[in-house]
Order: C-alpha cells, then sequence, then structure tokens
C-alpha cells in the first residue's frame, strides 16, 4: 500500500502539472454571442419541459424553499468558511454533495448549480480548500497579468496534497456533526456521497475518486468533474485505473472552454482523457457546444449568491463542533428558481447541465432506475443541437 501511494503521488504531481487553472474571470471569457435575455430563457424553460422528469421542479413557479448555513470551521488547525444549502422541511434523509470551486473563487461560487441540486433533494456543501487559491486573482501575478504563471504556480502537487487533506479534513467534520445530530446534519447522509469540482476543484475530485479504498455495501460514491483540465491518455488512464471498479463518474466540459491561461493548446484536451475510458465502466461525457470555460463555473447574476454572507477567513478558534459556534449565519430562502446564470445566452446550456448532473445523481446516489433509463435512452436526442451526450 505505501508504494501504491507514492506511485499514486508520483502521478498526481506528473498530472496536476498539466491542468489549466483559469478560474471564473467572466469578463475575459470567449462568451458565445450575446442574444436576447427573454428569448433566451423562454429556450430555457422549454428545454426544461422537456427534460429529465425528476428535475422538472426546477421550473415550478412554487419550487422548494432552502435553508442556508455558513459556518466558519477548525480544519486540520486551520479556519474554513464552509456553507451548506439544504431544502426547508421533510423527513427524508440527504445523500452529501461537496463542492469544490475553482481557482479565484469562494464557498459562495457556483451558485446556479449548488441551488439546482439542493432544490432536487440533496445537501450541498461547499467550500474552498486553500486561502491562496480564494485569493488568487488578487496576487502579484495576476496584477501583472501573467496568468500562465499563476496557474502553474497553483498547479503544484503540494498544493493539490493540501486540497486533498482539507477535503478529508473537510468530510472527517461533518460526520461527527452529522453523527453528533448537530442541526443541519441530522439529516445529512454521508454513505451516499459526492465530490463535484469545476476547474481546480475538478482536478481535486478525480484524484479523491482516485485515492478511495473499495466501497462498502449500502454506499455510494460518485465523481463530478465540470471543465475538468485536458489530461491526455498516459496521464488519464492510471489514475482511472485507480479508483474502485464502476465508480461513477460524470464529466462536463464544452468545446468553447479555452483556457485563457496558455497552459493548455485547446479546448479539446479538457477531455481527451475520455477517449481512454473503457466500455462498461459507468463514466459518461456532456460535451456541450457554446458555453465558455469560465460559463461552466456556474455563477449567477449577483455578486456570489442570494442570502450568503460573504466568507471570512482568519477567525481562529471558530468552534468546530457546535452549530451556533462563532461565524455561523442562516437563512430560510424563499421559493424561487436557481439564480441565473451570469451569461444570459448559455441559459439552455445550463438547463443541460441541471438536468444530466441531476439525473446523474439520482441513477447513482439514489438507485433511482427512472433516472438511469431517460440518461440512457432520451439524454441524447433532448440535446440535439446543444451538445453530446456519451456514457461508458
Amino acid at each position: 500500500m505505501p508504494q501504491h501511494r507514492s506511485s499514486l503521488t508520483l502521478l498526481v504531481a506528473c498530472t496536476f502539472g498539466l491542468l489549466g487553472c483559469a478560474g471564473s474571470r467572466h469578463h475575459q471569457a470567449p462568451y458565445a454571442p450575446r442574444q436576447d435575455a427573454s428569448a433566451a430563457q423562454q429556450r430555457a424553460l422549454d428545454l426544461a419541459a422537456r427534460g429529465y422528469p425528476g428535475a422538472a421542479h426546477q421550473a415550478d413557479p412554487a419550487g422548494q424553499p432552502l435553508a442556508t448555513v455558513s459556518q466558519q470551521w477548525v480544519v486540520k488547525g486551520d479556519p474554513l468558511p464552509v456553507t451548506l444549502l439544504t431544502p426547508v422541511g421533510g423527513s427524508a434523509s440527504l445523500p452529501l454533495l461537496v463542492y469544490l470551486p475553482g481557482l479565484g473563487e469562494s464557498a459562495q461560487a457556483g451558485a446556479h448549480w449548488r441551488y439546482a441540486w439542493a432544490r432536487a433533494g440533496y445537501a450541498v456543501l461547499s467550500f474552498q480548500a486553500l486561502e491562496g487559491d480564494a485569493n488568487a486573482w488578487s496576487s502579484a501575478l495576476a496584477r501583472q497579468a501573467d496568468f500562465k504563471a499563476l496557474a502553474l504556480q497553483h498547479s503544484q502537487a503540494p498544493l493539490l496534497t493540501a486540497r486533498l487533506r482539507m477535503l478529508e479534513g473537510v468530510l472527517a467534520e461533518a460526520r461527527l456533526r452529522a453523527a453528533s445530530g448537530d442541526a443541519p446534519w441530522a439529516r445529512v447522509d454521508l454513505d451516499r456521497l459526492a465530490v463535484i469540482g469545476y476547474d481546480l476543484g475538478a482536478a481535486t475530485a478525480m484524484v479523491w475518486g482516485a485515492r478511495l479504498t473499495p466501497i462498502a455495501a449500502g454506499q455510494a460514491r460518485a465523481v463530478i468533474m465540470l471543465s475538468p483540465a485536458g489530461l491526455s491518455r498516459m496521464q488519464a488512464e492510471p489514475l482511472l485505473a485507480s479508483m474502485p471498479p464502476r465508480l461513477p463518474l460524470l464529466a462536463i466540459n464544452s468545446r468553447r472552454a479555452a483556457d485563457l491561461t496558455g497552459v493548455l493548446d485547446s479546448a479539446a484536451e479538457r477531455t481527451r482523457f475520455f477517449d481512454a475510458v473503457p466500455a462498461n465502466s459507468n463514466k459518461s461525457l456532456l460535451l456541450l457546444n457554446s458555453p465558455s470555460h469560465a460559463a461552466l463555473a456556474g455563477a449567477a447574476g449577483m455578486a456570489e449568491s442570494p442570502n450568503e454572507p460573504a466568507s471570512q477567513r482568519g477567525i481562529k478558534g471558530a468552534a468546530s463542533r457546535s452549530s451556533h459556534g462563532p461565524g455561523q449565519h442562516q437563512a430560510v430562502m424563499s421559493a424561487a428558481p436557481p439564480p441565473l446564470l451570469l451569461d444570459k445566452g448559455n441559459q439552455e446550456a445550463g438547463v443541460a447541465i441541471e438536468h444530466i448532473s441531476i439525473a446523474f445523481l439520482n441513477q447513482h446516489l439514489r438507485a433511482n432506475p427512472q433516472a438511469a433509463s431517460w440518461l440512457q435512452q432520451s439524454a441524447a436526442t433532448w440535446l440535439a443541437g446543444l451538445g453530446d451526450w456519451q456514457q461508458r
């Protein structure tokens, strides 16, 4: 086992050095041509009405109210802002989704995706593992506009190790809170768990999957990668081979997801690893036609997300066990659709990501046969003109 870990660590170092860490600098992204907002929204509503039935409530004006809790945990001795979204009401247990933002983003990033998943009946925990990642766009390299050097700096293997260490610490803390009945964690089911990442977070999620031990009976695990960096067949195959057999993995990407840092030569590099995936392995790819890398961050058309307090680091001594410790805020969200994407020209792509990802999660974390059937028989036709859907 130590030899295996050592080999995997070396592989991670080689792989992660290729990762593009463009982050979500929306004003720089090569968006598709702007469209009339109302027409784009109507097309998105029409697409949603024909989509995965298990996500149909996303367009329901009655909606599903959410509770949002922002806390300051202490993980591995370091203060860490976290945000948890859960549906209000009901007694059913909630599978846990852990969302890992990209370079330059905070725990409030990815609001559009997180709200959609929570309204679909999931608890969604988000955090930015390293303070340096959150503050990347205010660094000296960013001010010098040396974004390639910035991306390479944050791609170093020791930083990936630190991110994985924080992820493991967060999961341990969440298990303790759930076991102690700490509200709102009493309803959260950590036996059904998916790690979802965008940009830097996607790389961390994939390596987390590669480090999993065989999954016990009664447990479910899954990985979702939003706009992952390009991985060649040579780097991807050992990582995929290190995952437990048939670990569900969904990669979401776009043909226009160019890497503005210059680390990757083309958007195609982000999904080239999927060519190496064998048949019957529970791996899927949603390849959209038009969104940029930044658009796949799921940024809402607001500073971060509604009613979520801005995260603050540096509160030493914040309670790590009590849900009423320093740094906690809680608000009940009003019933409303997920916050609109910042780029209104990508509303249809947003619907595609919501429906595909919710069906994928329902299939693998809830063992829902209707979700599996829709993905296998209907998803590709439904996506016609927006992108391609592949399952292996």
